[in-house]
């Protein structure tokens, strides 16, 4: 489903209520223009993070109505995905939002967890996925939003919170190297997710380079992919897509392909859409994909382990990939 997004609308912190959450806290926000609820699906622990309802373009009603994305061919390729296998769940962290990750770059092993989309600039690392020891701590100059980061060669890549400004910050030497203006890019869930939580901008990272996820107004909101400079953050190439970013529950790009889930807050869901940067071409791989805690906030791609990187409701996980 799609959604006409708002003008932008600015997350207001200063009234929160601590909400109780499988002993973990969900922040309430409360703001004019967007209203993030928590609401429960099964009484007692699962609760879903929802925006506000905005009404769907007109001129794409009847696509969704029809289901225009299920005649799509599921072409055979190599370089496309053709099995995910279930779930490997290491360990728990203390908030249900977040997001984890690895630098394909490096064999140290370690891992960085950044928990909750808001609120938050410091970077939690371990020496591996099952130490529960915090390594060491970096703390960013300003507050991500989102939870679309990567990590490469020793630096980590994340948006500004409540901005379309990108950010590459360095470990070693524990200093911002570049921000960037993402121009025309939507920010302050103007387009997330369909989860919201800040997802309007989200890095990916494969074997042919950094990427970055988005929309535009221009786009009519629908997904867009920039392929960029990891020295620089300057725009590559882009690509528009006629995916509305609204109707999916996450997104990463694999072989210079991108792919979305259909849903967020199933335990089954699917790799129900894909484009294909190399021929401009959308297909519809149609893979299951199961989640097994029914709260997926963050999906990435390392191509290095063949892997998908997954945080759902404060687990940990993995995926093993096939082509």
């Amino acid at each position: 489903m799609v959604m006409y997004c708002v003008a932008s609308m600015v997350v207001t912190q200063r009234k929160m209520t601590r909400i109780s959450f499988d002993r973990f806290e969900v922040v309430n926000m409360e703001s004019r223009s967007v209203t993030n609820k928590l609401r429960t699906k099964s009484e007692k622990n699962q609760y879903l993070i929802h925006s506000s309802p905005i009404p769907l373009h007109r001129s794409l009603k009847a696509s969704i109505r029809n289901n225009t994305f299920n005649d799509l061919p599921k072409p055979q390729n190599s370089l496309y995905i053709s099995d995910v296998r279930k779930p490997v769940i290491f360990r728990h962290m203390s908030h249900p939002l977040g997001a984890w990750m690895k630098d394909p770059a490096s064999n140290s092993g370690k891992i960085y967890v950044m928990e909750n989309f808001f609120s938050n600039n410091v970077i939690q690392q371990y020496q591996n996925e099952t130490d529960p020891t915090v390594n060491r701590e970096y703390k960013l100059p300003y507050n991500w939003g989102g939870t679309g980061h990567v990590v490469l060669d020793d630096c980590i890549y994340y948006s500004k919170y409540n901005s379309n400004i990108l950010i590459k910050y360095e470990f070693k030497e524990e200093r911002t190297i570049i921000q960037r203006e993402l121009p025309d890019a939507g920010f302050g869930n103007q387009c997330p997710y369909k989860w919201g939580g800040s997802t309007d901008i989200d890095f990916a990272i494969d074997q042919t380079g950094l990427w970055v996820i988005y929309s535009t107004k221009a786009n009519r909101w629908n997904i867009v992919i920039s392929q960029m400079d990891s020295n620089t953050l300057e725009i590559l190439k882009t690509w528009k897509t006629k995916i509305p970013k609204r109707s999916v529950g996450n997104a990463f790009i694999a072989n210079a392909v991108l792919y979305a889930i259909q849903r967020h807050d199933s335990s089954t869901t699917r790799l129900h859409i894909a484009f294909d940067s190399a021929t401009n071409k959308t297909f519809k791989p149609n893979l299951p994909f199961f989640l097994k805690y029914h709260y997926l906030t963050m999906l990435d791609y390392n191509h290095k382990e063949r892997k998908f990187y997954a945080y759902d409701k404060g687990y940990l996980v993995t995926y093993d990939v096939t082509f």
